[in-house]
């Protein structure tokens, strides 16, 4: 009975016009339209401000675009988080949620679900400022990792250490002692001392361990093995280190002043600058390596992400559409 049924010609139009509704509901489904705010004014106002205090110079048109792209990305970042529900499976977005919770109050007896219920009703995970970081650096993270898992062959090893073989050169360094005449002992006598008794040491030729007789005290010591201009600098300053690092020969130079009073140095050795193998700094080189392809990963991703969202607010595109309807009215 029921096949004499559905072979019936009018069963077999009612079956066919249903199957061409569902296909055509399926195939014409809305697109999935995405959208993000452009920044107002306000919100301009305070990137440029936050660009004054970073860089001391007021942001020009070029910096500004480049702000904005920047900020059009952290909200597609967090939007694309938000609809992958990373705030509700993120462990550090779930306990910045419960601290929020119980900071408020009012927590006594409830559950950690109970709580982050209640959070996400609140719609903490979108107005927390550390959670909205926090998911935008995930995204982040989800989108370099293809260009992360990557593996350098030796070619490419090799391109990124000749690229960067200044960074990978150690620098001269010196091995020097001195002999200390310091300004709190001597006040205004301190220069003349140290003058009087660098003639004395090169008429005499006065070697470092007679000499060390007449220092006075120093903290830091007497004695510094190898260190590079920067590291001396860290002890005695910038103006010091650079006329230690002029002295031309072993034996004694100066008198030369520091913060501290007078010094009389001796240069034992100078080792010259010299690149490290890219043995040494294979670690770094795959970093450099891994850094460069989760970036390629990351912009591609962006790259489609912006060209699926509409932008509301941009007056670029105000502008566009402006421009349009002028014309049709002509």
């Amino acid at each position: 009975m029921l096949v004499r049924f559905f072979k019936k010609p009018s069963m077999h139009f009612i079956l066919l016009g249903m199957l061409l509704f569902v296909g055509d509901r399926w195939y014409n489904q809305a697109e999935d339209i995405r959208v993000v705010a452009y920044p107002d004014q306000l919100e301009i106002a305070e990137l440029s401000k936050q660009w004054l205090m970073t860089t001391g110079r007021k942001p020009g048109q070029a910096d500004l675009q480049r702000m904005v792209r920047y900020e059009l990305d952290q909200r597609i970042l967090l939007q694309e988080a938000l609809r992958l529900n990373i705030h509700y499976y993120d462990t550090v977005v779930r306990q910045r949620l419960l601290r929020d919770m119980r900071f408020m109050g009012d927590s006594e007896g409830q559950t950690d679900e109970q709580l982050l219920e209640q959070a996400y009703a609140m719609e903490l995970h979108i107005n927390d400022t550390v959670v909205k970081r926090r998911m935008m650096q995930a995204m982040e993270s989800l989108f370099r990792s293809p260009g992360e898992r990557v593996q350098p062959n030796d070619e490419q090893l090799s391109a990124i250490y000749t690229e960067r073989l200044e960074e990978f050169t150690l620098p001269e360094t010196r091995k020097v002692s001195h002999v200390f005449i310091s300004r709190d002992r001597h006040a205004e006598q301190t220069e003349q001392r140290a003058r009087g008794l660098f003639n004395s040491f090169s008429k005499d030729n006065v070697d470092l361990l007679t000499g060390r007789s007449s220092t006075d005290p120093f903290l830091s010591g007497l004695d510094f093995s190898h260190l590079s201009q920067r590291q001396l600098s860290r002890h005695f300053g910038d103006l010091f280190s650079e006329q230690v690092f002029k002295c031309e020969h072993s034996g004694w130079c100066g008198p030369i002043e520091s913060p501290y009073g007078w010094h009389l140095v001796w240069t034992h050795e100078t080792q010259g600058a010299r690149p490290q193998s890219q043995e040494a700094v294979d670690k770094k080189l795959r970093y450099y390596f891994k850094r460069a392809e989760g970036d390629k990963a990351l912009e591609s991703k962006m790259n489609s992400l912006r060209d699926l969202y509409q932008v509301q607010g941009d007056p670029a595109q105000t502008a566009q559409k402006n421009d349009g309807s002028e014309g049709n009215e002509s």
